[in-house]
Order: C-alpha cells, then sequence, then structure tokens
C-alpha cells in the first residue's frame, strides 16, 4: 500500500528493502496518532495548504490576551498571591519537558544534568526535586512529576536518575516521545538514510498526548490533584515565583496560565496571543 503512487513511498522498496526497514515501519504504524497512513495524508494537506497560502487560523484574528503583572517589589501584593498560593502546591502535578542534550551549550549530555550554579554543582533536575520535595513537606502529599524524554535523553535519563535514587521523589513518570518519519518534499516522501526511514523527535507539543496515553490525567485527578504545572528543562528562576503564579490562577480561577519572564532587546522569544473569531 505505502508504494502505491497515492502514498508515494516506492522509494524505500527499491533494491533489497531489509527486515529492519519492515519493522520500523510497522513501528510507526504502531505509534503515530491514527497510523502512518493517516501520517502521510495530514501531511500532505499541511503542505498543499502552506503552498495555496491557506492558514490553519484563517479568519481567526490574534489579540493580546487577559493577563496579570505581579510588581515584585509591591511586596504586598507578592505575599497576598503567595498566601492563595501556597495551599495550592500540594494539588499540583509537574511535568517537565526534557528531550534535548546540551550541546548548543557546549554541553555533552542530557540538559537536565547541567549545573544551575557552580558553586554546589546542583543538577536542573536535582533543584526541581528539591523543590518539589519541599511542597510535599509543607503540604503533606505526595506530588507527581512526570519527564517527557526523548530517543536521544531517553536512556541517560534512566541512568542518572538511578544513580541518584530518583533523587528521593517516589513518583516519577518518564514518557518517551518517539521519533516520526523526516520527509524530504511536499509529497510527504521519507527520507531514508543507510537503508531505513529517517526519524526526527516531533516537537514539544507531544507532552500533551503522551501525558493522556499513560493515563495519567485520569490517575491524578482521581488523586484530588487540581493542577499541572508544564516546565521547561532549564529554568530554574521560575520557581521563585511559583506560590504566587499559583496564587494568580487561583484567585481568578483560571482555567489555563502562562508564565513568561522578559527578555533582553532583540532576543529571539515566543509570543502568547490569544485568537478570536467572528463567532
Amino acid at each position: 500500500m505505502l508504494s502505491s503512487e497515492e502514498y508515494g513511498q516506492a522509494h524505500l522498496f527499491e533494491g533489497e528493502p531489509s527486515e529492519a526497514l519492515f519493522e520500523q515501519l510497522k513501528h510507526f504504524n504502531r505509534t503515530l496518532p491514527g497510523g502512518i497512513i493517516n501520517y502521510i495524508n495530514n501531511s500532505k494537506r499541511l503542505f498543499a495548504n502552506s503552498a495555496t497560502g491557506q492558514s490553519p487560523f484563517e479568519g481567526w484574528q490574534p489579540q493580546i490576551p487577559e493577563g496579570f503583572t505581579v510588581d515584585l517589589e509591591n511586596t504586598n501584593e507578592v505575599i497576598d498571591y503567595e498566601a492563595s498560593g501556597i495551599p495550592e502546591l500540594g494539588k499540583c502535578c509537574f511535568v517537565m519537558v526534557a528531550g534535548g542534550l546540551g550541546e548548543r551549550l557546549g554541553y555533552s549530555s542530557i540538559k537536565i544534568g547541567l549545573p544551575v550554579e557552580l558553586v554546589t554543582g546542583t543538577s536542573f533536575v536535582e533543584y526541581y526535586a528539591k523543590h518539589i520535595l519541599e511542597y510535599e513537606r509543607r503540604s503533606g502529599e505526595e506530588i507527581p512529576f512526570a519527564i517527557m524524554t526523548s530517543g536521544d535523553t531517553h536512556d541517560l535519563t534512566v541512568s542518572l536518575l538511578e544513580e541518584k535514587s530518583n533523587f528521593g521523589l517516589p513518583d516519577i513518570t518518564l514518557m518517551k516521545q518517539e521519533l516520526v518519519p523526516a520527509m524530504i518534499d511536499s509529497n510527504a516522501r521519507f527520507s531514508m538514510k543507510d537503508g531505513l526511514v529517517e526519524a526526527k523527535p516531533h516537537g514539544h507539543g507531544d507532552v500533551m498526548s503522551l501525558v493522556y496515553q499513560h493515563g495519567l490525567v485520569k490517575k491524578w485527578k482521581d488523586a484530588g490533584k487540581k493542577w499541572v504545572i508544564f516546565l521547561q528543562d532549564t529554568n530554574a528562576v521560575w520557581f521563585k515565583v511559583l506560590p504566587a503564579f499559583l496564587g494568580v490562577s487561583a484567585k481568578n480561577n483560571l482555567l489555563f496560565n502562562f508564565l513568561t519572564f522578559p527578555r533582553v532587546a532583540k532576543e529571539q522569544a515566543g509570543c502568547i496571543v490569544t485568537m478570536t473569531k467572528d463567532d
């Protein structure tokens, strides 16, 4: 079926395709949402929309989202938000996106193993674990911690956690992000390398579906948890304001909230917007 003109993958089977290739294709079919055919069809549709200038946000307008700026110099305001946020700490679950290596930063291993600072050499993952353990101590509740790994980081993450006995945390779930077929053109033809389909990470957005696929949503809800906190693998600053952040969310009955940090001038940064439509 894949070799038919409709799906455009005949080049995969030229010459003597190996058993490893067929096993790889079966693996993709099991792990891709809707299977490998759905992946190809969806990719073709997105390529076609891009070629014609059709945007998935056609008809939508970006607007500045509702937000709250907490003045850290206003001690009373910060204390008020923290007072509302601290009782919520025991109702939290933490999810860390940790699929990257530290090569760009000149580090030879996983980014969560990087030191937060050089005096103690405390790694990012240990720094996070210490905060979660303190939240557990204060709240008297066990706080789940899930980590999304990738093919590049999974084994190294397992080794680090085993070596350090999970840094004292009793509940850590590892969710390995599967690689997906890379494509060489807008016809969604798969890239080949050394007789196999070349595979690449799919993106940070996979963390949402992985949390769901691992049954964590129901598990955490049944355990009485209320908040899921998604965090980057190397951002130590935000723990300083997490209680106030939770307080803002709780006091304003927010269902979904981002915590953002100012960037220096001309530094590349993402943008958060509210998308609205006429209806």
